[in-house]
């Protein structure tokens, strides 16, 4: 882990022992790990694949145990879940020290493309002031085909 990397992990860990207080669960050292390897993925995953990355490293746990710390963390605010486009698998991406952004996400090949415009920040302000609102977050998902050499021969996979 870089030490960049390595400063979200620790802060990730401290939120995560104030929520495992807070709701009187068990410190677990396999939640703790759990956490510990989703801080090694820098991209969005599924969940399948972060089972499969944990037991390439030898960590024996069951799938059923990643989905349910998985939905704890979405809970707790430590993972984001994403949903992109009609039938596809959720995608997870870390949440804390990342920071707002939005997705284009390629139809044919499934690539997912991060990006911030600072002009979402400004509709925010406007959506505020007129509703009398606070916004707290947003998501924007823009379907589309890149032009990568690598989709060029891909098959369309996501129904938006």
């Amino acid at each position: 882990m870089d030490s960049t990397t390595r400063e979200e992990f620790i802060k990730a860990k401290r939120h995560l022992d104030t929520e495992v207080i807070r709701r009187n669960f068990r410190k677990s050292t396999e939640r703790y790990k759990l956490l510990e390897e989703l801080y090694k993925f820098h991209d969005h995953f599924m969940a399948e694949e972060f089972y499969l990355h944990l037991i390439q490293n030898n960590f024996q746990v069951s799938m059923a145990t990643v989905y349910n710390n998985l939905v704890f963390f979405e809970e707790v605010g430590l993972v984001l879940k994403h949903q992109f486009g009609k039938g596809q698998a959720a995608r997870y991406e870390r949440a804390l020290g990342r920071k707002q952004h939005c997705h284009l996400i390629c139809i044919r090949c499934n690539q997912i493309f991060e990006f911030c415009d600072p002009r979402i920040h400004h509709i925010q302000t406007t959506v505020e002031e007129h509703f009398g609102a606070t916004v707290t977050g947003h998501s924007l998902t823009l379907y589309g085909e890149c032009n990568r050499e690598e989709c060029r021969n891909s098959y369309p996979v996501i129904e938006a």
